[in-house]
């Protein structure tokens, strides 16, 4: 199979699993960076403090369910690659989605 290009389907999942992985981590990341720019904008302008607040608890609510969503179907392909993996000694952890979420909001809190 690897001469004709073709790879187990678990092998295909675990490269899916990784990128999924990353992505989890941009959200988090590009969040973080959002806050820290909008929260230097309410040092310069204090009397748009509530405008800029709001629009970022937007921002945060649309992140987290964003992030939430893509945690569950990770953790689903998780569970494929377990019941395709061949040793169970290779197998993947499931992310706790409540660990999970507690650390997305604790990396990017409200302003």
């Amino acid at each position: 199979m690897k001469e004709n290009g073709f790879a187990p389907r678990w092998i295909e999942l675990k490269k899916e699993i990784k990128q999924e992985k990353a992505q989890l981590e941009r959200i988090i990341t590009n969040l973080k960076a959002r806050r820290e720019r909008l929260a230097s904008l309410i040092q310069k302008h204090p009397h748009r403090h509530e405008a800029i607040s709001r629009s970022f608890e937007y921002e945060l609510a649309r992140g987290i369910a964003r992030y939430s969503e893509k945690l569950e179907n990770l953790n689903r392909k998780i569970q494929r690659v377990n019941l395709l993996m061949p040793t169970r000694n290779r197998q993947y952890a499931l992310i706790n989605k409540e660990a999970a979420l507690t650390r997305f909001q604790k990396v990017c809190p409200s302003l």
